[in-house]
């Protein structure tokens, strides 16, 4: 991992690596776990080359990339296979979907297709 350039514009390369790793936050319902992730970092982009885990005991896995110079974009597409969600309170569902997040933080698109197996 290197960085270079100025504080206003560095540049980065590098690869960093997530080996069995895990997240939970409370804003969102679902966990990740068993996340296996590589993402590359070459000048002004972050490349997600490989992403795995497990969700609500379904698999989950994502590509694409975010770019931070000359301004911020992001293109990330996120497959979920028989993903176990209970939300609202006393409702659980199984589900299965394929969607993209992409755009900028200014003008932000959600797209694609969540699959609900059961209910």
């Amino acid at each position: 991992f290197g960085v270079h350039g100025t504080r206003a514009h560095p540049n980065m390369s590098g690869k960093i690596q997530v080996v069995d790793g895990a997240l939970t936050t409370d804003a969102v319902p679902l966990g990740l776990e068993k996340v296996n992730a590589e993402f590359l970092l070459k000048d002004d982009r972050v490349q997600i080359s490989k992403f795995s885990g497990q969700s609500g005991g379904g698999a989950i896995s994502a590509h694409g990339y975010l770019s931070y110079e000359p301004r911020t974009e992001f293109n990330v597409v996120i497959t979920a296979d028989g993903v176990r969600l209970r939300y609202p309170d006393g409702v659980r569902t199984v589900l299965s979907s394929n969607i993209t997040f992409y755009g900028t933080p200014e003008s932000a698109n959600l797209t694609g297709r969540i699959l609900i197996d059961r209910v």
